[in-house]
């Protein structure tokens, strides 16, 4: 839902125009990110990751980008009566770009949450 909103949001402070395949891909996106948290003993909240869950996150965002693109392409097409040619350029330059934030940045923020709210310590209470 974020995802959803986030973009509606943008959409009608920016431009007072919302592309409602766009925004939709956007909730696309977010639901396939959030797939991570049914996979067991992940909790970046209490600092609780393995590698394959990382793993699990990539594999879920760059699908989830993917097909949340191909909709939104097609739906400009279908529906907003966008051009072939420009949707197929439009599409592939943000999933190459989103593909790259999300690792470069997505990633990496995942884990420094989740390494952060890590409660591991070498410190006791005196009582």
């Amino acid at each position: 839902m974020a995802g959803l909103i986030g973009h509606v949001l943008n959409d009608l402070l920016t431009s007072g125009t919302v592309w409602w395949g766009w925004a939709l891909g956007s909730g696309i996106t977010a639901a396939f990110m959030g797939l991570i948290y049914v996979s067991k003993g992940f909790d970046p909240l209490n600092g609780l990751y393995t590698r394959k869950h990382i793993g699990l996150f990539v594999v879920y965002g760059i699908v989830g980008l993917a097909l949340s693109l191909l909709f939104s392409g097609w739906f400009d097409i279908a529906f907003m009566g966008e051009p072939l040619t420009k949707e197929i350029t439009q599409v592939t330059a943000a999933f190459i770009s989103n593909v790259i934030v999300f690792l470069v940045l997505g990633v990496p923020a995942v884990i420094g949450y989740a390494k952060r709210n890590a409660k591991v310590s070498n410190l006791s209470v005196n009582k």
